[in-house]
């Protein structure tokens, strides 16, 4: 629990201030045992919120789906396949990290795991954040189409900067722990965004 507890304020760190002491004091004081437990945690809050739901979110002719949102109820296998494969893309990313950056500097593959799994747990933020921010907008939805439809666009704007915000972290983490060239680190970490991206939703439509 105090591990739980001192990856949080880590990442709070992180968020708030990531090129001053953040960074530096997340991957050098944080461990793959405390990462990996805040994830499960995060990923854990965020499935219970998905279950909750209820599928489909559907007002006045707008839809905002949720992820795995077809799986609600008592069908755990699409969860457990999600859990696995964000682990599975946590190692992908850091083999591609590794694999790029041991061209130019030598840099522990430990190191860079960590990288992957504090990505895993800051992608896991908005997700919860858009669940809770969705069952307001549920009893909202009640009262005025406009102003939910209103809501929701104000909140894919949110979760869209905050992905552009993941992505910059995810830069300044590679940057401080590489020190290569910021423009190639940029240019790379964009790559593997959009190619994670995209694999998520593959599995995604695999187990819809």
């Amino acid at each position: 629990m105090e591990s739980v507890i001192f990856m949080k304020k880590s990442l709070v760190l992180l968020i708030f201030k990531p090129i001053s002491t953040g960074a530096n004091n997340i991957i050098e004081n944080g461990s793959i045992k405390s990462l990996f437990t805040t994830f499960t945690l995060f990923w854990f809050i965020n499935s219970i919120l998905v279950v909750l739901h209820g599928g489909y979110v559907k007002y006045s002719n707008f839809s905002f789906s949720l992820s795995l949102d077809r799986y609600i109820g008592f069908n755990l296998f699409p969860y457990i396949f999600d859990f696995i494969s964000s682990i599975v893309v946590s190692l992908l990313i850091a083999c591609l990290c590794w694999a790029n950056f041991n061209l130019w500097s030598e840099v522990s593959f430990t190191k860079l795991f960590k990288v992957a799994l504090i990505i895993s747990c800051l992608q896991q933020i908005p997700s919860i954040i858009r669940s809770i921010f969705l069952y307001l907008v549920k009893f909202l939805s009640l009262y005025s189409p406009y102003w939910t439809k209103v809501a929701l666009d104000f909140l894919k704007t949110i979760i869209n900067l905050s992905e552009i915000y993941i992505l910059f972290l995810f830069i300044v983490l590679l940057y401080k722990l590489t020190k290569v060239n910021r423009f190639a680190i940029t240019l790379f970490a964009i790559v593997v965004f959009i190619g994670i991206a995209q694999l998520q939703n593959i599995i995604i439509k695999l187990i819809s």
